[in-house]
């Protein structure tokens, strides 16, 4: 537990470079840090204070180290059209190495909670919409993407609306999220409660990983809660989230179940479930997975996910593409090569051998070299 209050209760204890609070944790054997804090400004770039190149460094230099940090609970609509704006997720939540956490909806339909008592929302849906209702739905009050620098954020969501936790005997429970009946628990919310439930879940993963290697590094934790994700739906017409990776959910709500039954480092040449951290890539190198397919219409989910060196945009660039006979399908077809986490998604695929392929785009750094985590699922 760190603790960033100063005196009066405010951030003033945030240090002047964030790595020193980072290195502490790491120093007392932290591997997962979680962070529920942050600008009430939403949008601010990467390059604010140099906050987003001290994370991305931090983790390059600690890879078993992973980094949480909450999205934020500054959304708007600006235009009060019922839409929540674009463009909010930034500064620390907009580093590349980091894990950032969005909301989505709990599913507590008795507690009436309204939206509206959290922000200025006059248009439907959002004016009347009750906060617990719908666990396909986002929070709306959860900083949508993308960064400044066009990175899709948050990574992933979880649940952070009306959730029920343990209750300080100090702590003032003024019900805004609905009242208790047991006093030593009470109703919390926010992007800030999301990122540590997501947290706890990569504990789990790093768990199940350390079965197998004492040090997993944290690329494949972070790329197995992104594949193991499920696709938010959303709850209005039309849809606030809907088909991953979008600005408002990301990669998809955490499954943390089927994270972990995909802990697996690959044993078997042709495992069809799995994950693997890759020897790094040099120059024009490339790395390749094949898993043989004998039968028809499965469905092929796998995930990428590399720890960049520090910089705005990506500085080590990686591609995914996926072959089954003569089709070829690609990771983020419409990202532009900005993120450093890439997914293939592929349904109805027919019975033949699948290649799952990994290679430099370029890296900054002449022989300079990259590696990565890559998760896959053919079921």
């Amino acid at each position: 537990m760190q603790s960033l209050l100063d005196g009066n209760g405010e951030l003033g204890g945030i240090p002047a470079k964030v790595d020193g609070l980072f290195s502490q944790a790491y120093t007392a054997n932290a591997r997962i840090h979680t962070n529920s804090w942050g600008p009430t400004i939403p949008g601010l770039p990467y390059t604010s204070g140099n906050a987003g190149a001290e994370i991305d460094n931090f983790i390059k230099e600690h890879p078993d180290m992973l980094i949480c940090f909450a999205a934020g609970n500054e959304g708007i609509d600006v235009d009060q059209n019922g839409v929540v704006n674009f463009m909010q997720i930034g500064k620390y939540a907009a580093a590349k190495n980091c894990l950032t956490v969005g909301a989505s909806e709990n599913y507590r339909p008795e507690q009436s909670v309204l939206y509206r008592a959290f922000a200025d929302y006059r248009a439907e849906p959002l004016r009347t919409d009750k906060t617990a209702n719908d666990s396909m739905g986002m929070a709306a009050f959860s900083n949508r993407g993308p960064s400044q620098e066009g990175r899709i954020k948050p990574d992933i969501v979880a649940p952070g609306t009306c959730i029920l936790s343990t209750r300080s005997a100090r702590a003032a429970d003024r019900g805004d999220w609905g009242r208790s009946e047991d006093p030593s628990y009470m109703y919390k919310g926010g992007t800030s409660i999301a990122c540590p439930l997501v947290a706890g879940g990569c504990a789990l993963i790093r768990q199940a990983l350390k079965k197998q290697k004492p040090e997993p590094s944290a690329a494949p934790v972070k790329a197995l809660l992104i594949n193991g994700a499920v696709e938010l739906r959303g709850q209005y017409l039309p849809s606030e989230a809907g088909r991953s990776p979008n600005f408002s959910s990301g990669w998809g709500r955490v499954n943390l179940a089927e994270s972990i039954a995909m802990a697996k480092f690959d044993e078997e040449s042709e495992a069809t479930v799995g994950c693997l951290e890759g020897e790094a890539l040099r120059d024009t190198g490339f790395a390749e997975k094949e898993i043989n397919n004998n039968e028809e219409g499965k469905t092929l989910k796998v995930t990428l996910v590399w720890t960049d060196l520090p910089g705005a945009l990506l500085q080590n660039c990686l591609a995914l593409s996926v072959t089954v006979g003569d089709n070829v399908r690609r990771g983020n077809p419409t990202s532009d090569r900005k993120n450093n986490v890439e997914q293939v998604v592929w349904s109805a695929i027919p019975m033949e051998k699948v290649v799952i392929k990994v290679e430099v785009k370029h890296l900054l750094r002449i022989h300079g070299e990259q590696d990565f985590a890559l998760v896959w699922k053919l079921s």
